[in-house]
């Protein structure tokens, strides 16, 4: 579909709203909706060491999920690393962009990163890529 809307002769180009976007997303901020982040998150680390490994995933990649507590023993955060392809040019471009169509054919829906925003006060992404280069967001 054409990102442009066409009126007579004139054309606009469809402006985002990442803010709006994440206020339309049918999910509640609520304690039974923290693990849909964490879950997207873990299936895009599977995805990465997938897209890296192929058939040797299982025994090459590696996924490591740690859980942080309070000291009540209440999570507050969590802390996912992989040894996946990361976040190379075609995968950074995706994950700029909501509602990407990179991984369709996975079962993605492009709004992994909007649940982040939808739950928790904030997220880090550092990933080296490439063999040489590195990008930290």
């Amino acid at each position: 579909m054409d990102d442009l809307v066409k009126t007579e002769k004139k054309s606009y180009g469809l402006i985002e709203n990442l803010e709006g976007r994440i206020a339309n997303l049918a999910m509640a901020p609520s304690m039974e909706n923290t693990l849909i982040p964490v879950y997207e998150a873990l299936m895009n680390s599977i995805h990465s060491v997938q897209e890296r490994f192929g058939e040797d995933q299982t025994d090459k990649g590696f996924i490591h999920l740690k859980i942080h507590t309070d000291d009540d023993g209440n999570p507050h955060s969590f802390t996912i690393e992989d040894n996946g392809i990361g976040l190379n040019d075609r995968n950074f471009k995706s994950f700029r962009t909501y509602d990407s169509r990179h991984k369709v054919k996975k079962g993605g829906k492009g709004v992994g990163r909007l649940t982040w925003l939808k739950v928790f006060e904030g997220g880090h992404v550092h990933s080296v890529y490439e063999g040489d280069k590195w990008r930290d967001n």
